[in-house]
Protein backbone atom coordinates (compact mmCIF):
# COMPACT_ATOMS: atom_id res chain seq x y z
CA UNK A 1 0.00 0.00 0.00
CA UNK A 2 2.82 2.36 0.90
CA UNK A 3 4.56 1.61 -2.41
CA UNK A 4 1.39 2.36 -4.42
CA UNK A 5 0.92 5.62 -2.52
CA UNK A 6 4.53 6.71 -3.22
CA UNK A 7 4.14 5.80 -6.91
CA UNK A 8 0.97 7.90 -7.16
CA UNK A 9 2.61 10.86 -5.42
CA UNK A 10 5.63 10.64 -7.75
CA UNK A 11 3.34 10.51 -10.82
CA UNK A 12 1.35 13.50 -9.53
CA UNK A 13 4.50 15.56 -9.01
CA UNK A 14 5.73 14.66 -12.50
CA UNK A 15 2.39 15.75 -14.02
CA UNK A 16 2.48 19.03 -12.11
CA UNK A 17 6.03 19.69 -13.31
CA UNK A 18 4.98 19.10 -16.92
CA UNK A 19 2.08 21.54 -16.57
CA UNK A 20 4.28 24.21 -14.99
CA UNK A 21 6.42 24.72 -18.09
CA UNK A 22 7.46 28.30 -18.70
CA UNK A 23 5.73 29.96 -21.67
CA UNK A 24 7.31 33.42 -21.37
CA UNK A 25 10.41 34.70 -19.61
CA UNK A 26 12.60 37.78 -19.37
CA UNK A 27 16.34 37.76 -19.65
CA UNK A 28 19.06 40.39 -19.56
CA UNK A 29 21.34 40.30 -22.58
CA UNK A 30 24.11 42.84 -22.08
CA UNK A 31 22.39 46.11 -21.18
CA UNK A 32 19.03 45.05 -22.56
CA UNK A 33 16.23 43.08 -20.92
CA UNK A 34 14.38 41.00 -23.54
CA UNK A 35 11.05 39.20 -23.26
CA UNK A 36 10.83 35.75 -24.90
CA UNK A 37 7.85 33.53 -25.71
CA UNK A 38 8.37 29.78 -26.04
CA UNK A 39 7.28 28.53 -29.49
CA UNK A 40 8.15 24.85 -29.09
CA UNK A 41 10.56 22.66 -27.11
CA UNK A 42 13.64 24.23 -28.74
CA UNK A 43 12.60 27.66 -30.05
CA UNK A 44 11.61 31.09 -28.74
CA UNK A 45 10.42 34.38 -30.19
CA UNK A 46 11.43 37.81 -28.95
CA UNK A 47 8.17 39.56 -28.11
CA UNK A 48 9.53 42.71 -26.49
CA UNK A 49 12.38 44.54 -24.87
CA UNK A 50 12.77 46.98 -22.04
CA UNK A 51 13.89 50.06 -23.94
CA UNK A 52 14.64 51.91 -20.73
CA UNK A 53 17.38 49.38 -20.04
CA UNK A 54 19.64 50.71 -22.81
CA UNK A 55 20.73 54.16 -21.76
CA UNK A 56 23.73 54.83 -23.99
CA UNK A 57 24.12 54.76 -27.74
CA UNK A 58 25.56 51.26 -28.02
CA UNK A 59 25.06 48.54 -30.64
CA UNK A 60 22.51 45.79 -29.97
CA UNK A 61 23.35 42.18 -30.85
CA UNK A 62 20.33 39.87 -30.80
CA UNK A 63 21.27 36.52 -29.20
CA UNK A 64 20.97 33.31 -31.21
CA UNK A 65 20.37 31.15 -28.11
CA UNK A 66 19.06 31.83 -24.61
CA UNK A 67 18.43 29.85 -21.44
CA UNK A 68 15.10 29.92 -19.63
CA UNK A 69 15.06 30.40 -15.83
CA UNK A 70 14.70 26.62 -15.47
CA UNK A 71 17.89 26.03 -17.50
CA UNK A 72 16.45 24.96 -20.86
CA UNK A 73 18.37 26.19 -23.91
CA UNK A 74 16.30 27.68 -26.74
CA UNK A 75 17.16 28.89 -30.24
CA UNK A 76 15.96 32.43 -30.91
CA UNK A 77 14.18 32.05 -34.27
CA UNK A 78 11.85 35.05 -34.56
CA UNK A 79 11.29 38.66 -33.62
CA UNK A 80 7.52 38.88 -33.29
CA UNK A 81 5.05 41.22 -34.95
CA UNK A 82 4.55 44.28 -32.75
CA UNK A 83 7.56 43.46 -30.55
CA UNK A 84 8.25 47.21 -30.88
CA UNK A 85 11.89 46.96 -29.94
CA UNK A 86 13.15 50.48 -29.54
CA UNK A 87 15.74 52.41 -27.64
CA UNK A 88 19.03 54.21 -27.86
CA UNK A 89 21.08 51.66 -29.79
CA UNK A 90 22.96 52.77 -32.91
CA UNK A 91 23.26 49.48 -34.78
CA UNK A 92 21.45 46.13 -34.60
CA UNK A 93 22.91 42.77 -35.61
CA UNK A 94 20.40 39.97 -36.18
CA UNK A 95 21.92 36.45 -36.26
CA UNK A 96 21.33 33.66 -38.76
CA UNK A 97 19.13 31.79 -36.22
CA UNK A 98 16.38 34.42 -36.72
CA UNK A 99 14.17 33.22 -39.59
CA UNK A 100 11.44 35.87 -39.49
CA UNK A 101 11.07 39.47 -38.32
CA UNK A 102 7.48 40.66 -38.15
CA UNK A 103 5.89 44.01 -39.00
CA UNK A 104 6.57 46.70 -36.39
CA UNK A 105 9.19 44.51 -34.71
CA UNK A 106 11.33 47.65 -34.36
CA UNK A 107 9.73 50.96 -33.50
CA UNK A 108 11.01 54.39 -32.56
CA UNK A 109 14.68 53.44 -32.72
CA UNK A 110 15.82 57.04 -32.39
CA UNK A 111 19.54 56.51 -32.96
CA UNK A 112 19.67 53.34 -35.06
CA UNK A 113 21.57 54.05 -38.27
CA UNK A 114 22.12 50.51 -39.56
CA UNK A 115 20.89 46.95 -39.24
CA UNK A 116 22.73 43.80 -40.28
CA UNK A 117 20.51 40.79 -41.01
CA UNK A 118 21.73 37.27 -41.72
CA UNK A 119 18.98 35.64 -43.79
CA UNK A 120 15.70 36.46 -41.98
CA UNK A 121 12.59 37.32 -43.92
CA UNK A 122 11.16 40.72 -43.04
CA UNK A 123 8.14 42.88 -43.71
CA UNK A 124 8.35 46.25 -45.41
CA UNK A 125 7.00 47.61 -42.11
CA UNK A 126 9.56 45.93 -39.84
CA UNK A 127 11.30 49.23 -39.01
CA UNK A 128 8.55 51.72 -38.15
CA UNK A 129 9.47 55.27 -37.14
CA UNK A 130 13.19 54.50 -37.12
CA UNK A 131 13.90 57.87 -38.69
CA UNK A 132 17.70 57.61 -38.67
CA UNK A 133 17.88 54.12 -40.17
CA UNK A 134 19.59 54.58 -43.51
CA UNK A 135 21.17 51.18 -44.25
CA UNK A 136 20.07 47.55 -44.01
CA UNK A 137 22.93 45.13 -44.70
CA UNK A 138 21.37 41.86 -45.77
CA UNK A 139 23.24 38.54 -46.01
CA UNK A 140 20.98 36.26 -48.02
CA UNK A 141 18.84 36.08 -51.14
CA UNK A 142 17.62 39.35 -52.61
CA UNK A 143 14.07 40.50 -51.87
CA UNK A 144 11.59 41.08 -54.67
CA UNK A 145 8.00 42.26 -54.87
CA UNK A 146 5.47 42.09 -57.68
CA UNK A 147 4.82 45.52 -59.17
CA UNK A 148 1.29 46.57 -60.18
CA UNK A 149 2.15 45.88 -63.84
CA UNK A 150 3.00 42.26 -62.95
CA UNK A 151 6.78 42.60 -63.19
CA UNK A 152 9.03 41.61 -60.34
CA UNK A 153 11.16 44.41 -58.93
CA UNK A 154 14.10 44.30 -56.58
CA UNK A 155 13.41 45.82 -53.18
CA UNK A 156 16.27 48.22 -52.66
CA UNK A 157 14.87 50.35 -49.83
CA UNK A 158 12.42 50.18 -46.95
CA UNK A 159 10.09 52.93 -45.80
CA UNK A 160 10.79 53.75 -42.16
CA UNK A 161 8.26 56.63 -41.99
CA UNK A 162 11.22 58.90 -41.51
CA UNK A 163 12.89 58.40 -44.86
CA UNK A 164 14.11 55.42 -46.86
CA UNK A 165 16.59 52.84 -45.52
CA UNK A 166 18.65 51.51 -48.40
CA UNK A 167 19.33 47.76 -48.61
CA UNK A 168 22.87 46.55 -49.30
CA UNK A 169 22.87 42.89 -50.39
CA UNK A 170 25.93 40.81 -49.47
Amino acid sequence: MKKVFLTLITALIACMAMQAQITEFRQRHGQVKMIFRVIDKSSVSIIGMSSASLNDHAPLVIPSTVYSPDGIQYNVVEIATDARIGGGFTKVTIPRSIKQIGPRAFSRCEYMGSVEIYGASISEETFVHCQHLNQVIYHGEKWYRRHKNGKMELIDKLNTYGGPAYIVYK
